[in-house]
């Protein structure tokens, strides 16, 4: 009898570790499944899992993406941010040359976000030659790649620009912007920068980041105006130039 009780609590005290040892296995189990639902769900907000364009480049043919225009949902998705990581890719690097080869199809195009050829990435370019034009300073062989870009500081002060936009042909007006902002980004060899800006480069930032966040600039302008190009030749507005008689830039 005292044999049987000393089995009865050996029995006892191995089914007890082996509850522990499942309990054990079933907390790894779960904390695994966990840490994999956080790696992807970093992994997207990182900007890794990257959409493709809507309108590809073709590199056998050589046509460039077209300007989505208002209407498209991409124009109203927020942007994914990019991994740090991956700026010096192939891959982004051959979408930031990109961009830049469809501003350059726009006589009037002073910039480009990713969204306005399909791709809701926090991505934009600004032309060189056209800010040349606002600041001699500027070299105009050189424009400037913003990535990941956040808006810092806004002055209280504001100006009323007058707008356009390469997404919403042939659309004008007027909205009241701060005067002075100041931008944090990524440039495209993946160097953290701050610049701080005032007039046109200043507009353009606060115009750039809206469309990253899926904001167009008729949504909060006024007196709006459909100024379309004289030479109706010229009014195809994804890859064809617009008359240089239209005197306002889009961005």
């Amino acid at each position: 009898m005292h044999h049987f009780g000393q089995l009865l609590k050996l029995c006892t005290v191995l089914k007890l570790k082996m509850q522990i040892c499942q309990k054990s296995k079933n907390e790894l189990l779960y904390a695994h499944i966990q840490m994999s639902n956080q790696a992807k769900k970093t992994e997207k907000l990182e900007g890794k899992a990257y959409p493709k364009m809507a309108h590809p480049h073709s590199q056998s043919t050589g046509v460039l993406p077209h300007i989505v225009q208002d209407g498209d949902p991409v124009l109203r998705e927020i942007a994914q941010p990019i991994a740090a990581a991956d700026i010096t890719s192939t891959k982004i690097q051959k979408i930031i040359a990109t961009m830049l080869a469809v501003l350059k199809t726009q006589e009037d195009g002073v910039a480009l976000a990713a969204p306005q050829i399909g791709l809701p990435l926090q991505i934009f370019v600004i032309s060189g030659e056209m800010l040349a034009t606002a600041d001699q300073r500027h070299d105009p062989k050189k424009d400037l790649v913003f990535i990941n870009p956040k808006i810092i500081r806004l002055s209280k002060e504001k100006t009323e620009f007058d707008e356009g936009c390469l997404s919403v042909r042939w659309l004008y007006g007027k909205i009241m912007r701060s005067s002075k902002a100041t931008i944090r980004a990524y440039n495209e060899k993946g160097e953290l920068i701050e610049r701080g800006a005032s007039g046109l480069l200043a507009e353009i930032f606060q115009h750039e980041t809206d469309h990253l966040n899926g904001v167009l600039f008729t949504d909060t302008a006024y007196n709006i105006e459909d100024i379309p190009p004289k030479d109706e030749s010229d009014k195809t507005a994804s890859t064809t130039k617009p008359s240089s008689k239209t005197a306002k830039n889009s961005k």
